[in-house]
């Protein structure tokens, strides 16, 4: 096992360090932990009870967690990472404008 020291050193591991950080930082920047935190609140806010929408919120996530479990040994770690990386910022996209269209019927 290569020690912390090499895997920032040999260029061996540079790569792989590199892309695992990249991929971190990625993650903490795709909004799904704001989502995640403020859940309820935003549910309030979009005139829904926020308990019952945090639920649905966390249920959806644990199901999708289960399934990406199964299908990582069919296809791999590359293609769903891709995949559904691709289909969390369409999905993030649209709760943004579905957040959007609730707040601004509640304004008129």
């Amino acid at each position: 096992d290569p020690s912390m020291k090499e895997c920032f050193t040999d260029p061996a591991y540079n790569r792989a360090t590199f892309m695992g950080c990249l991929m971190m930082v990625f993650q903490q920047l795709s909004g799904i932990n704001i989502l995640m935190f403020y859940s309820s609140q935003i549910f309030i806010n979009m005139d829904r009870n926020g308990a019952v929408g945090t639920a649905i919120l966390n249920s959806a996530n644990l199901v999708s967690a289960f399934s990406g479990s199964l299908m990582l040994g069919l296809f791999g770690r590359k293609t769903l990472l891709i995949f559904w990386s691709f289909w969390m910022a369409l999905l993030m996209i649209g709760f943004g404008f579905a957040y959007n269209v609730s707040t601004k019927c509640q304004e008129e």
